[in-house]
């Protein structure tokens, strides 16, 4: 987090990485939720299913 001084009054901003995480934790409190409440649920993939959806491979880095 990072503190910024405005006059009198410190402000604290958050960083982008921050507000990624934040948003990631109430999505999966939101999931978490609808788990419990039965209107989600998660299952293993049947053998059929893994047939037809492969694992993707692993994307290539950028390069900077």
């Amino acid at each position: 987090m990072v503190i910024r001084r405005f006059g009198d009054d410190d402000v604290s901003v958050k960083t982008p990485k921050e507000r990624q995480d934040e948003k990631r934790q109430a999505k999966l409190e939101e999931m978490q939720q609808q788990i419990e409440s039965g209107d989600l649920v998660v299952r293993k993939m049947t053998a059929a299913e893994r047939k037809k959806f492969p694992p993707k491979p692993p994307r290539e880095k950028k390069k900077r």
